[in-house]
């Protein structure tokens, strides 16, 4: 089976500190030092690509697994494994609840923005309600 590589970067820059992410260079005797790149997610990125260029790929998920045993490694894009880096008590995967953890930051974010803009355009006062700004105007009305 392929290695997806989109899972590996996102297990290694997520799952892998800078220091843990040596030492899995290490394990798979690659110089760490060589990697181009300034971050962590520069060299996680150069370390999939070194193995790609060396047909290697393949030794990513047993290094991966010896270092870190309770990440089971998914080979195929989007299909759940039961237990693949899964979040404790869950049957989610681990990298699924953040990603849903970020939509929902983000929508809350785009919701507080909409809800401000919103009360600057409706007017309430006196009972009523009035809906500000005409066909040609952005300014509301004032009632």
């Amino acid at each position: 089976m392929p290695i997806d590589r989109t899972l590996a970067l996102h297990i290694l820059t997520n799952r892998f500190s800078p220091s843990d992410l040596k030492t899995l260079c290490f394990e798979l005797g690659v110089a760490d030092e060589k990697l181009p790149g300034e971050t962590h997610p520069d060299k996680a990125r150069e370390l999939i690509r070194y193995l790609e260029r060396r047909a290697r790929l393949d030794d990513l998920p047993a290094a991966v697994s010896r270092l870190r045993p309770d990440i089971a490694w998914m080979a195929q894009e989007h299909h759940h494994v039961p237990g693949a880096c899964e979040a404790p008590g869950t049957s989610m995967p681990a990298a699924e609840i953040r990603d849903v953890a970020q939509v929902g930051n983000l929508l809350m974010r785009v919701w507080r923005g909409v809800s401000a803009r919103i009360s600057r355009v409706l007017q309430i006062g006196g009972g009523r309600i009035e809906i500000g700004g005409s066909a040609d105007s952005q300014e509301p009305r004032q009632p």
